[in-house]
């Protein structure tokens, strides 16, 4: 059942690739634009088109691809959002 579950979760973030995005809101408390970031996913095109038996390369390949973009792009977004809280913290006084 565990090794089940833990297939399931894989599956469910292979073919997608996530990046970083830059949002703006305008924060009506401190009257100032306040900028964060948030993770974005994307399909990648080549697994939807995938039928035969080189398909299990393909989708190891991607969910590595996968983990590893949502590795950096989160710690990415992570110390970015210190780093914007710390510009919001000086600007809204």
């Amino acid at each position: 059942m565990k090794y089940f579950l833990v297939g399931i979760a894989i599956l469910s973030i292979v073919g997608c690739v996530y990046t970083p995005k830059i949002v703006t809101v305008y924060d009506e408390e401190c009257e100032v634009e306040v900028r964060h970031m948030e993770l974005e996913s994307k399909q990648i095109a080549a697994l939807t088109a995938c039928e035969n038996d080189k398909c299990a390369a393909s989708i190891l390949g991607a969910g590595l691809y996968s983990m590893g973009s949502a590795i950096v792009s989160g710690s990415i977004v992570v110390t970015s959002n210190v780093v914007f809280w710390f510009e919001k913290q000086n600007r809204c006084k």
